[in-house]
């Protein structure tokens, strides 16, 4: 049976985020980085170009144009138009495209203590050297990309989110902005069991920041709405507004806690107290990963259909 080839990409320069989340499906994806030079069919040797260049899209045979600026909608553009699914095993390096090969031999520090006792097995990019291991981190991510699919897209920038007196008119937009909040948390989760705690407290300070201004979104534009609407018997039983506004006060509290953790880690000199600083680190997320569920479950079941 003849199998069908499997695409292999070339991302411009502009498209590294996304060239990240493909190879994490197993993509094969390279990175354009000269910019003075012209690029041609013949230079890119078969692989298919992703552009956001629109006369580059046109000019070189099969070129993707890239529709959206947002890396989680340009992700999702091209596993559709591709048909990617979750059947490609993780092998290639996230950050240089490397092939991920079984490592021979581990050097102290390359991976964490927990790692090693439970004798998963280790591969090595032949590019940067950098050490990947079998993880529910990576799995998850690889879902949150996917489960991206089957959600609609909203148009580039938010004037199309708003009606003509500048009221949210549709619930898309908000329903995607939870997938790339899931995604962005469990970056930060898989930079701190990597870690790289500077990496995993900017990546925090990122969700912060959005999930702040979400939220704020949520509490003057979708809960007042949701409020002058309630069903004939009332709101049902865990779907009143005030429910939805202690959700938020709660999401929004634990982050400073969580950043001050993030700082006494950096601050730490010794190599085991950071270790245990970040199993702790980890460990305390849980509670905090089942609100984040457990909130976006409850809007999706009392909230969202409402309004919709």
């Amino acid at each position: 049976m003849n199998m069908k080839p499997l695409p292999r990409f070339a991302a411009d320069r502009t498209l590294g985020k996304l060239a990240r989340m493909l190879r994490m499906l197993g993509q094969d994806v390279e990175v354009l980085l000269d910019r003075t030079t012209k690029t041609t069919h013949d230079d890119l040797e078969g692989r298919i170009l992703l552009t956001r260049d629109r006369a580059r899209a046109r000019e070189i045979p099969g070129a993707v144009f890239i529709e959206n600026a947002y890396p989680y909608h340009q992700a999702r553009q091209v596993v559709r138009t591709f048909g990617i699914r979750d059947d490609r095993a993780f092998t290639r390096c996230v950050e240089d495209n490397g092939q991920l090969r079984p490592a021979e031999t581990i050097q102290p520090g390359e991976v964490p203590d927990a790692v090693r006792k439970e004798q998963r097995p280790l591969f090595r990019c032949d590019i940067c050297g950098k050490v990947y291991w079998p993880g529910s981190h990576v799995d998850h991510m690889r879902k949150t990309i996917l489960d991206l699919v089957d959600a609609p897209r909203p148009p580039d920038g938010h004037a199309a989110e708003l009606d003509d007196q500048g009221r949210l008119d549709r619930l898309e937009p908000l329903l995607d902005v939870h997938q790339a909040l899931d995604a962005l948390f469990w970056s930060h989760r898989l930079a701190l069991l990597h870690g790289d705690i500077e990496e995993a407290l900017r990546t925090l300070r990122r969700f912060a920041m959005n999930m702040g201004h979400h939220l704020r979104l949520e509490e003057e534009l979708v809960l007042p709405l949701y409020e002058r609407h309630p069903h004939a018997d009332g709101f049902p039983r865990g779907g009143a507004p005030e429910i939805f506004r202690r959700d938020h006060e709660k999401i929004l509290r634990a982050l400073p806690e969580f950043e001050h953790r993030g700082e006494a880690i950096l601050a730490q000199t010794s190599s085991e107290s950071r270790d245990l600083g970040r199993l702790e680190w980890l460990d305390a997320q849980r509670k905090y990963l089942d609100l984040l569920a457990q909130h976006d479950h409850r809007e999706r079941l009392y909230l969202y259909p409402r309004l919709a």
